[in-house]
């Protein structure tokens, strides 16, 4: 029974990652570029902050908690060169860690990967997967992971290496994201109402 499992799930991940690399869910990229274009433009403003942070997953963040945070990143040194994405994030962390609906962990690292990109030395996911909400629940399916502490928020690269070779840690995390809410990566139909990658805007669903 195991090994039909993991037959299947295989199968179904090989899938994903060839419907991925088609270019079929453009969003993630498309997003950063924008980003990256706004800070080229007109460097730091509070409109390019409020960009780093509203986007994407974070599209119904009340504007209060996205004020606060654009006050709270006026302090980040983009002219730093980060080491790796952990130390991104940790700094992204320790700036708005405290402020609600901002705090959450698929917020702050959607907000670390955007700025990331418009680094001079541009810093990406590299040694680990982020996983939250719908990326958690696809790691935990292809992993074959029955329980996974709340702690959790990253895994090693590593751990997906096999059923994702030569996949980026971001690619992983938004493939497993996108398609276990589309249901491919659990053998069932279960559209994302999530709003993360819908073309229809008027049908996302709770942030």
């Amino acid at each position: 029974m195991r090994l039909m499992l993991m037959s299947q799930i295989k199968k179904e991940v090989a899938a994903a990652i060839a419907d991925y690399q088609k270019g079929t869910h453009p969003g993630m990229m498309n997003e950063m570029n924008q980003v990256k274009t706004m800070y080229l433009k007109g460097g730091v403003t509070d409109s390019f902050l409020r960009a780093c942070i509203k986007g994407g997953h974070q599209w119904c963040l009340p504007n209060v908690n996205i004020d606060n945070a654009v006050k709270a990143l006026r302090q980040f040194d983009f002219n730093k060169s980060y080491k790796d994405f952990e130390e991104l994030y940790n700094c992204i962390y320790e700036l708005l860690g405290t402020i609600p609906r901002v705090r959450g962990r698929l917020t702050l690292y959607d907000i670390a990967r955007r700025i990331g990109h418009v680094l001079n030395n541009q810093v990406s996911p590299n040694e680990y997967v982020y996983i939250a909400r719908g990326a958690r629940s696809g790691a935990k399916y292809v992993l074959s992971i029955q329980r996974m502490a709340n702690k959790v928020f990253r895994l090693p690269i590593t751990s997906f290496q096999s059923l994702f070779p030569n996949i980026s840690s971001m690619d992983i995390e938004d493939i497993l994201c996108i398609y276990f809410h589309e249901g491919k990566l659990k053998g069932i139909t279960n559209p994302c109402i999530g709003g993360c990658h819908r073309k229809d805007n008027n049908k996302r669903g709770k942030c």
